[in-house]
């Protein structure tokens, strides 16, 4: 397993995380919802592969491949549209994302 050393029988799509109930990491977020919803319904939500879903769902402090997931570049548009002048904007995105 790319030389990092797991206990018996865990894999790092398994690892335990502390917070996973109270998820504040993207990739937390991911991990919840591939336990709690269907590979394939995150598959045709994103459109994409199931090992770059297991990717955006891996804990970083025990994988050595991760990937960016959309939460994360979601974050990084609004930053830029911000900085860039377009605050209103991510208002608009971040009340339409939380459904009010």
């Amino acid at each position: 397993m790319n030389g990092i050393l797991f206990a018996p029988g865990i894999t790092h799509y398994e690892y335990p995380c502390k917070k996973e109930e109270n998820a504040a990491e993207p990739w937390q977020i991911f991990r919840i919802a591939k336990r709690k919803l269907s590979q394939n319904t995150i598959q045709q939500i994103f459109g994409e592969n199931a090992r770059l879903i297991d990717d955006w769902a891996a804990d970083p402090r025990y994988c050595n491949e991760t990937f960016r997931n959309p939460i994360q570049e979601i974050r990084d548009l609004f930053f830029e549209l911000d900085r860039a002048g377009y605050a209103d904007y991510v208002r608009d995105a971040i009340e339409y994302l939380s459904g009010d």
